[in-house]
């Protein structure tokens, strides 16, 4: 093996190799490498140069040339000794040869010989090759050009063969690196990041689809170069169908198309957040020599072995109890820390942690064969899996033999492997992670160990998936042989490849299926890709190579397994990489000069040319973040996000010790960011609320970053009794509890920087000293380390479990915030949302709805005792007072504060803020029902004084009437209130009279408070949304608000203790999808309550992505509301009547009285439609099971419009002019042209129909949202419209008409709905899929139009259910009035279908154009004015279609009558 002193002539005449300059071209997940190496050879003798160098382990090398001069010479695929035995008759007959072959130990390492160069001559060697992005834990895809490849440890006679040549060198290579990229993406780029300084990310479009950026210059070739790439949507399921070389034979790999699947398999929420207990976890650690090398030669560095260490000792901490473990060590030799796996506990973990301590990089050579068939000759536990966790830098010399052995083992475990630093073998760490059916992971440059580790812990603790089947559903004619290895593992969130060889043709349909099935904790799993068969685009090839490459794999793996057949597999190995121009283990690229015969005196020089030994300085470049469209990413906003925890007792709590001991711990799902200094904790720089208790505990003494042992503790003068490690978060892992809990020791107190003596004054007398420090340490993690979360998460969730043992409280937990955050950020959805900065409420913004009394009353809890807080909270009801409650409070008012000012100031489109202390029922002069100070009512007030708004509406959908809310504005008529609560007749808590639709409001304020009392629980998505059509909307639109404040309570959804109502977390997605066309979008959504965390966080995470734009999940089929719900709802419209025009002609004789059903109801309920909770209500909510929200996505494009050909349309951001049409899309509209014009020659109507087609197929592809067309036939356009969307995309369609014409849809089967508004009595329908109003046009035009959608079209809408809406407009219709109101139903048709609405419009209006694309991309519909009354005519013409069809649509009823 040759040193750095080896590497220079004997007159000290450098290397031939000069440099290499790389062009990377990425298409999605694929990317291809073109490398061109630079030889001269600066020597007075011909010359051979030797380059042994790594590339990734999966590449599949596919082209080799060289340019000698101006003349190329491209090399040809043959099998590998052939072209050996020419490379060596060329060089000694003196001609110029090159010769390429991967190494047989090892398929990441390569060498390439370059003969017979001439003094003073240059040659350029172009090596390309392609491979797939790996998709990181964060969503990156990652692409490596490796640089180091570390010498491979070969015992004393085993050979090492093309391993064995590796040369390297300590310091800078001789050589330089230039390298450029071309990104392009179907989904936006986010950014790009890199471990090397690149210049600037340039777009080159608007769309953020292409970009390009070069390495900056003077690159020295000395580490490998990482970039990493984040696309938007990238978890988006794909197919790419490649077409086959023309030349080529049908029939074979290269003449035939290839398809490459990647499938993100999403396991539900409920499996995910119960990751297992059980498990047997070995970890296997490399302790050869190497392993004392340093990761990086930065800052701060670490040795590998030190990293090694520092890791072991997180993971033990976060092994959950019950499981086994163990520890092995390897080098020339193994040892293991106990003789077989041991149980977890305490003192099996002080064990390991000791013997961990005394681990050193003492064990020589890299041998893991030998621990391995070690550990596997172990029996394994019942229901203990076994995890195998290796960690080596990868230098082992048999690494064939090596995954032979995992793969043999397959079925007893799960490996999941880490390459640590620069040079690790890609083929070792990756094949051991696939043959073992668990995950790879590589540390690199400045990379933490742990995170990636514990990334990897998660993937270990999820479910086993087994039995796994893919299906392939095509077209007679057509057969599918798959290429892969049968997958074998399926991981959350994780991408799995497929590829497969379509071979034949059929002239019938052009789609196929995959269907992979699996099991996941004895539940059947499918997930199923629809894709088209037709080639859709231009990849160079690179799919066919992948997938020859994955063949060729699957044969190599074959051959080593033995038996009879092996020449064949050989000898198929080689006829496909000869075929498909990609090299294995048994070919060679080779390239000979025929015309460059010399006379070649004496031997050649040989030269080896270095790659880098891990050396050199790391640097890490910034993000390149995308520069997006300002409204794309203002949408939304998540503002005070931990501003605060809900602050003092719950009427669940069992006593009062126990509510305020919860109180004064309040903190510990508050700390949002890390220490910006050694001052304590900065109010303006926090996002939580942080008691003061504690915040007291971290004084300014305390520094993150400071080295703590050896110093004396001041008070005690005690000295810390264990060595503390440096770094504070491993001090602090390194003191917890097997159980996961910390004690209240000198060494903790150590930690945070105090003495034993502070933390225990500061503890609440009833609370146990264990429970004290584990809060203290859970806050100081969400607090000073929540950037490394990802580390220390398993940690958290062992002391939050340790918590709840101790029974502290039952319905108000931490993990309330914690989880809904996580849920935000598991989804990419935080991400997505620009986070507002948050502040303390002043004095004189809580004086705007509090009175000064109050006020000072509470200012004054901080310094009380014990004592003193217990009196105080006595005065008020459900409140219990401690010393951080008023920080706390002002928190949540200035985190909902900050985010009206975001909202009205236009910096974001709206937002959500989870704040706590709730508000909603803290009165002007009392705190009540754990509420402070009353939030959304001081917004309210400060919108008004600061921002001049004249009218607000409030919609409170918490499950407890908001009485502080009603009480602040009962008088004031610019504020329109809207509750609606459990009350049952008054026996709900607040059970106040006045919580009932009676209350109306008062003097000027009257018909301004409107009450929805829930008299049953149980209540569901159907009450909910007749709530909505029937009584708020219609209000709403008539007082024209001009900002809109949400107190979400989601005690209101499915399996809360406190609401035990039945409606799904998907509802809220629609409930804020119906209220954001009102106030131009200005809306601001305030947590308060909920306390099923799986029903809080879904719900929290439905409303989120509404906000940000996603479409609507579909909802579940709807019924009729219950008769109880229907008689809330009658009372409320009976008793507004008086003071809304849209009720003004109601019916307001009842036909039962209220006492009557009051009556019934005692004596066991009037008759109900769903009587769901009566036998619900004998188990608790906790036990209810409903089913998992399905994951959203929105395409990349949210809109596409087609004009006719010549018009130019303003569109706005999100919108795009349809592109070109696809062939399919021409054919399928030329048949139904044909089909529908007798005229056959007819060709006005066949761009239109292309793009109708084009329009709903990318509908179908997920590469659109929704589209405008604009036609000039509305009967053809609709007739194909809906036969094209029934064949292929929905199963029912809402056709929504504008005109008098007469449509040709067939509504008979019930697959179609027609609701057409008309200006001509049209002769009435008889079907109840065919409603037609006729509207007049006035001054009431407006009004009336709005009457219909709300009271009968959104209802029929929603419970019609469609996959597809279809908008359409006759040309000429209504002109100037149309266009806001189409702008506002387009709107509130968004939450049906998942958003999928065509809408065709006739002829060309600019407005209608604008206003339609507008709607359609989730801008702020215009604005309609308040609404007068719609005249008594289009009203009774509306309520005889409702009588007419409420029997088979039961979401129009609105009375018990009609029930």
């Amino acid at each position: 093996m040759m040193n750095s002193g080896g590497l220079v002539s004997e007159g000290k005449i450098p290397v031939p190799l000069k440099s290499i300059s790389v062009d990377v071209q990425v298409q999605g997940h694929v990317v291809t490498v073109t490398s061109t190496l630079q030889y001269v050879n600066e020597e007075e003798r011909h010359l051979e140069a030797l380059f042994v160098f790594p590339l990734p382990a999966d590449a599949a090398v596919c082209h080799f040339s060289a340019k000698i001069g101006e003349q190329e010479i491209v090399a040809e695929v043959q099998e590998r000794q052939s072209a050996r035995d020419q490379y060596d008759d060329a060089v000694s007959s003196g001609q110029q040869a090159f010769l390429l072959e991967e190494s047989a130990e090892s398929s990441d390492v390569f060498r390439l010989c370059v003969g017979c160069l001439s003094p003073g001559q240059n040659a350029a060697i172009t090596i390309i090759y392609v491979t797939e992005l790996a998709v990181q834990a964060d969503h990156a895809l990652r692409f490596c050009l490796p640089a180091v490849l570390n010498p491979r440890y070969t015992p004393a006679g085993s050979g090492g063969g093309i391993v064995s040549e590796i040369s390297s060198v300590c310091g800078s290579v001789p050589y330089s690196l230039t390298l450029s990229v071309h990104v392009s993406s179907p989904n936006p780029i986010s950014k790009l990041e890199s471990n090397c300084t690149l210049d600037p990310l340039v777009f080159l479009n608007s769309e953020h689809t292409h970009a390009t950026v070069n390495l900056s210059p003077g690159h020295m070739f000395d580490k490998d170069v990482e970039l990493f790439l984040y696309y938007q949507n990238t978890h988006q399921p794909t197919a790419i169908v490649e077409a086959g070389v023309a030349t080529d034979q049908p029939g074979s790999l290269m003449g035939d198309p290839v398809v490459m699947i990647s499938l993100y398999p999403e396991f539900p929420e409920e499996v995910m957040s119960s990751l297992g207990s059980q498990g047997e976890f070995v970890f296997v650690v490399d302790r050869s020599g190497s392993m004392d090398d340093m990761m990086h030669h930065g800052k701060g560095a670490q040795s590998r072995i030190e990293g090694a260490k520092d890791t072991l000792l997180l993971l033990l901490k976060s092994l959950p109890m019950g499981c086994y473990f163990n520890i092995y060590g390897f080098g020339s030799h193994f040892e293991s820390l106990f003789p077989k796996s041991v149980l977890y506990n305490q003192d099996t973990m002080d064990e390991a942690l000791k013997r961990v301590k005394k681990m050193q990089a003492d064990m020589v050579g890299t041998e893991i064969l030998q621990p391995l068939k070690h550990i596997y000759n172990q029996p394994c536990y019942p229901d203990h899996p076994r995890q195998l966790f290796i960690f080596t830098d990868g230098e082992v010399f048999n690494t064939k033999e090596v995954l032979d052995l995992v793969k043999s083992h397959t079925h007893s475990h799960r490996c999941f492997s880490f390459g640590i630093g620069e040079g690790a073998s890609t083929t070792l760490i990756t094949g051991m992670a696939r043959e073992g059916s668990g995950h790879a992971q590589f540390i690199t440059g400045s990379d933490r160990m742990q995170p990636k580790v514990m990334q990897s812990l998660k993937l270990a603790l999820q479910p086993a998936v087994v039995n796994i089947s893919v299906k392939w559903t095509v077209q007679d004619g057509i057969t599918v042989e798959t290429l892969s290895q049968p997958i074998n593992v399926i991981f959350h969130g994780q991408r799995t490849l497929i590829y497969a060889h379509l071979k034949g043709e059929s002239s019938g349909s052009s789609e196929g299926t995959v269907t992979v099935t699996y099991s996941l904790k004895d539940q059947p799993v499918t997930n199923q890709l629809h894709f088209c068969l037709k080639p859709t685009e231009d990849t160079g090839l690179a799919v066919h190579r992948l997938a020859a490459r994955a063949l060729i794999q699957s044969l190599e793996q074959q051959e080593r397994a033995g038996g009879a057949g092996m020449e064949d597999i050989k000898s198929r190995m080689v006829e496909l990489s000869v075929q498909a121009g990609v090299s294995c283990v048994h070919t060679a690229f080779i390239a000979i000069n025929k015309d460059s015969r010399q006379t070649v005196k004496g031997p050649l020089l040989q030269r080896r040319v270095p790659t880098a030994d891990v050396s050199g300085v790391y640097c890490y470049q910034g993000p390149y973040q995308a520069s997006l469209d300002n409204d794309l990413l203002l949408k939304s906003s998540l503002s005070g996000m931990f501003s605060s925890r809900r602050s003092g007792s719950f009427a669940r709590c069992k006593s009062y010790v126990n509510a305020k001991f919860v109180g004064a711990c309040a903190g510990i799902i508050g700390f949002k960011k890390s220490l910006k200094s050694n001052k304590g904790f900065p109010v303006q720089e926090q996002k939580s609320g942080i008691p003061q208790k504690v915040t007291a505990l971290f004084s300014s003494r305390y520094e993150t970053s400071a080295v703590l042992s050896g110093q004396e503790i001041s008070q005690g003068k005690q000295e810390v009794d264990v060595e503390l490690q440096k770094d504070s978060l491993l001090q602090l892992v390194s003191l917890q509890k097997a159980s996961g809990c910390w004690d209240l020791t000198p060494t903790l107190a150590h930690v945070f920087g105090k003495t034993e003596d502070e933390l225990t004054n500061q503890k609440p007398a009833e609370v146990n000293q264990s429970v004290w420090a584990t809060l203290l340490a859970l806050i100081w993690l969400y607090g000073c380390k929540i950037k490394d979360q990802v580390e220390w998460q398993f940690v958290a969730m062992k002391a939050a479990s340790w918590i709840r043992s101790q029974k502290v409280c039952e319905i108000e937990v931490p993990e309330r915030l914690i989880m809904s955050y996580d849920a935000l950020r598991t989804f990419g959805t935080a991400q997505r949302c620009r986070q507002v900065p948050v502040r303390q409420a002043t004095e004189q913004e809580i004086l705007l709805a509090h009175s000064e009394e109050y006020l000072e009353a509470v200012k004054q809890t901080p310094k009380m005792t014990e004592e003193q807080l217990m009196e105080f909270s006595k005065k008020y009801n459900d409140v219990y007072f401690h010393q951080n409650i008023y920080h706390c409070a002002q928190l949540a008012v200035g985190a909902t504060l900050q985010l009206v000012d975001s909202v009205m100031k236009r910096e974001v489109r709206n937002g959500m803020a989870l704040v706590r202390p709730p508000g909603h029922h803290s009165q002007r002069s009392a705190a009540n029902g754990f509420c402070v100070f009353n939030n959304v009512a001081i917004a309210a007030l400060y919108a008004q004084k600061n921002y001049s708004v004249n009218r607000i509406l409030i919609v409170d959908w918490d499950v407890h009437h908001g009485q502080g809310v009603q009480y602040c504005f009962e008088e004031d008529p610019s504020v329109l209130y809207f509750s609606w609560h459990r009350y049952e007749h008054q026996t709900f808590w607040p059970n106040l009279p006045e919580s009932d639709y009676t209350s109306i409001g008062k003097g000027k304020g009257s018909g301004f408070n409107i009450n929805l009392p829930w008299n049953k629980v149980g209540m569901t998505n159907s009450d909910y949304l007749s709530a909505f059509f029937h009584v708020l909307l219609p209000v709403a639109y008539e007082f024209d608000p001009e900002l809109v404040l949400v107190c979400a309570g989601f005690d209101s959804a499915i399996g809360d203790p406190e609401g035990e109502m039945c409606a799904t977390p998907e509802i809220f997605a629609h409930l804020t999808q119906l209220l954001m066309p009102l106030a131009a979008g200005k809306m601001c959504v305030v947590l308060e309550g909920g306390y099923n965390l799986k029903s809080l966080t879904q719900s929290v995470c439905q409303t989120v992505q509404t906000l940000l734009g996603d479409p609507a999940p579909r909802l579940s089929e709807h019924s009729a509301p219950c008769v109880s719900a229907l008689d809330s709802i009658a009372n409320v419209r009976t008793a507004h009547s008086p003071y809304w025009s849209c009720f003004k002609h109601l019916d307001t004789n009842s036909d039962r009285s209220i006492k009557r059903r009051k009556l019934e109801e005692k004596n066991g309920g009037a008759k109900d439609a769903k009587p769901l909770l009566e036998t619900e209500t004998k188990k608790k909510m906790e036990d209810i099971v409903w089913p998992e929200p399905l994951p959203r996505s929105s395409p990349a494009l949210r809109t596409v419009v087609a004009p006719p050909p010549g018009v130019e349309v303003a569109l706005p951001v999100g919108c795009q002019v349809l592109g070109e049409i696809s062939k399919s899309a021409s054919d399928v509209a030329q048949k139904i042209r044909d089909k529908l014009f007798q005229d056959a020659s007819d060709q006005k109507m066949l761009q239109p129909l292309g793009n109708i087609i084009s329009v709903l197929d990318q509908m179908k592809s997920k590469e659109v949202c929704n589209g405008c067309v604009l036609v000039p036939d509305l009967n053809v356009s609709v007739q194909c419209s809906v036969e094209h969307a029934l064949t292929s995309l929905a199963k029912r369609v809402l056709i929504v008409f504008i005109g008098d014409g007469k449509l040709p849809v067939d509504t008979t089967d019930g697959t179609a709905l027609l609701v057409q508004i008309c200006s001509e009595e049209a002769e009435e329908e008889k079907s109840v899929n065919h409603v037609s109003l006729c509207l007049r046009i006035g001054e009431s035009f407006t009004a009336g139009f709005m009457q219909i959608v709300l009271g009968l079209l959104l209802p029929l809408a929603y419970e019609f259910n469609p996959y597809l809406v279809l908008g359409v407009v006759e040309e000429g219709k209504w002109k100037t009035l149309l266009p806001p109101v189409w702008g506002h139903l387009i709107s509130l048709l968004q939450g049906l279908a998942q958003g999928r609405t065509l809408a065709l419009l006739q002829g060309y209006d600019k407005d209608l154009v604008e206003v339609t694309a507008a709607a359609l991309s989730g801008a702020p519909a215009p604005a309609l004015g308040a609404l007068g009354p719609p005249k008594p005519e289009d009203f009774q013409a509306m309520e005889k279609q409702r009588q007419r069809l409420q029997k088979r649509w039961g979401l129009l009823r609105c009375t018990v009558s009609e029930s």
